[in-house]
């Protein structure tokens, strides 16, 4: 799957270790198909017709704001708690909003579903983070547990998100295990239990 998600941001500093970002962003998969016709001929061309749905275009533009604070800063712990808050809108990068291909729509294609949009999944998310330079327990030297629920209904989708992080190796190690929506941005309503492992690269500044 593929996911692009470029952004423009303010930020405001507030306190040490605590500020305020004011964003304007896109997030799309890449993929090319919206319409029936483009659908029906992909599907037909797959081993199994189904595999078609990954290929279906997703795409937002989003409002959205993000508080970070620092609960404790020590000589080498660190704990944050990051909040953000998400409006999906059509606009200048995406255009008209590519979420849900009604079966009654024109060229619609897609069946009925109890999730329709972005914001039944997600739009917050609160994120708290414990990292040590040398480490926290079990060669674990950063860990990150990320909550994600839908603004439209808060609490009824949620996505739960745990990663640990080890620089044992000599490289900044990620394990992972997701539960929830948002997985793949194609099928972004289907709730999917997930794990795997990942590099995690530094922001340099």
């Amino acid at each position: 799957s593929k996911r692009f998600n470029p952004k423009l941001f303010l930020r405001f500093d507030l306190l040490e270790g605590e500020y305020i970002d004011l964003e304007y962003a896109h997030e799309s998969n890449g993929q090319r198909i919206s319409t029936k016709s483009s659908y029906d001929n992909l599907a037909a061309d797959l081993e199994k017709p189904e595999y078609a749905n990954d290929y279906i275009s997703r795409g937002w533009d989003y409002w959205g704001i993000t508080y970070k604070h620092a609960f404790l800063y020590s000589e080498a712990t660190k704990v944050s708690t990051y909040l953000k808050l998400k409006n999906y809108v059509g606009g200048a990068l995406q255009g008209e909003i590519e979420q849900y291909y009604v079966v009654d729509g024109i060229d619609g294609f897609e069946p009925e579903r109890e999730i329709t949009e972005r914001e039944d999944v997600g739009g917050f998310q609160v994120l708290h983070k414990w990292s040590n330079e040398d480490e926290l327990f079990l060669s674990i030297n950063k860990v990150a547990l990320i909550y994600e629920t839908g603004t439209r209904e808060p609490a009824k989708y949620n996505t739960v998100t745990l990663e640990l992080t080890t620089n044992s190796v000599g490289i900044p190690l990620m394990f992972w295990y997701r539960y929830g929506y948002n997985s793949d941005l194609a099928q972004y309503f289907k709730k999917v239990d997930s794990g795997g492992v990942a590099f995690e690269l530094k922001t340099f500044q």
